[in-house]
C-alpha cells in the first residue's frame, strides 16, 4: 500500500493509490518495488479481493496491516477505509 501511494507524482497527479498503477508496467519492474515480492503480494491480494477493484484491495490491506502492527505492539487502532478507488488500464499508465 505504502509503495502503490508514494508513486503519485504532483507534476501530472498521476500514480499514487487510485488506479492501482502498481501492478502494472513500468511500476511493477521498478527495483525499488522489490518486483518478485511485489508480485507474491499483489497476487496474494488479487486471490482474495472478491468484488473491490485492485486499487480499494491495495489500500484496504495496507489499512489492515497498519491496525495488525498496532495490535502486536500492544495498541487497539481502527483505521478508517473509504472505498471508491479504480483500477487504471495499462493504455491510462
Amino acid at each position: 500500500a505504502w509503495a502503490s501511494a508514494s508513486t503519485y507524482r504532483r507534476t501530472d497527479h498521476r500514480g499514487g493509490a487510485n488506479g492501482a498503477r502498481i501492478r502494472l508496467a513500468p511500476q511493477k519492474d521498478w527495483a525499488v518495488n522489490e518486483p518478485a515480492k511485489l508480485a507474491a503480494v499483489l497476487a496474494k491480494i488479487e486471490s482474495l479481493r472478491g468484488s473491490l477493484s485492485m486499487a480499494d484491495a491495495i489500500v484496504l490491506a495496507g489499512t489492515a496491516a497498519v491496525e495488525k502492527a498496532a495490535r502486536d505492539a500492544g495498541f487497539e487502532v481502527a483505521v478508517p477505509f473509504t472505498g471508491g478507488r479504480g483500477d487504471a488500464s495499462a493504455e491510462q499508465t
